[in-house]
């Protein structure tokens, strides 16, 4: 066998370890997130589970509570009709923005295409946290009153 051979050998079975290795670190990586969300599931449907393998009994109270609790009927209701909102406007206004942005060339469309980009390059996290901060911290003055939503809560510092 010529050098050329077993050298070409030789890295297709490195080739073929690599491809193997990196099968077998993604299926126990699955594997493992596979398990924490089974664990998850078990954990939500016991009765009680310390110290063993699998809880001592099983029930849905918790789901029952939890949902009489909360008042979710009544969450996913709003949550229903906010997602149609969201999606209604978008689709009026990115439909038409996009076919616009697409085809045409006018004065201010690298400003127009960054205002549709921003949402993007600022994670809503960014903004939400400090929204979530601004209005808990208005209403809990008693300063949010539909007469001064647009002043922004400009006494909340004092």
């Amino acid at each position: 066998m010529s050098e050329k051979l077993r050298t070409a050998a030789r890295q297709e079975l490195v080739g073929d370890l690599g491809k193997g290795l990196v099968w077998f670190v993604t299926g126990f990586f699955v594997l493992n997130v596979l398990a924490l969300i089974a664990a998850v599931v078990v954990n939500s449907f016991s009765t009680r589970w310390l110290g063993t393998w699998l809880p001592a009994g099983f029930t849905g109270r918790w789901y029952g509570s939890a949902w009489n609790e909360f008042q979710l009927d009544s969450v996913l209701i709003v949550t229903a009709e906010v997602v149609l909102a969201v999606v209604a406007i978008s689709l009026l206004v990115g439909v038409p923005a996009a076919y616009t942005m697409a085809r045409r060339d006018f004065p201010g469309k690298r400003a127009v295409l960054l205002l549709f980009v921003l949402p993007l390059l600022v994670p809503p996290m960014t903004y939400g946290i400090r929204w979530q901060r601004f209005s808990t911290s208005c209403i809990s003055r008693g300063r949010l009153t539909e007469s001064s939503w647009p002043t922004w809560c400009r006494l909340s510092r004092l």
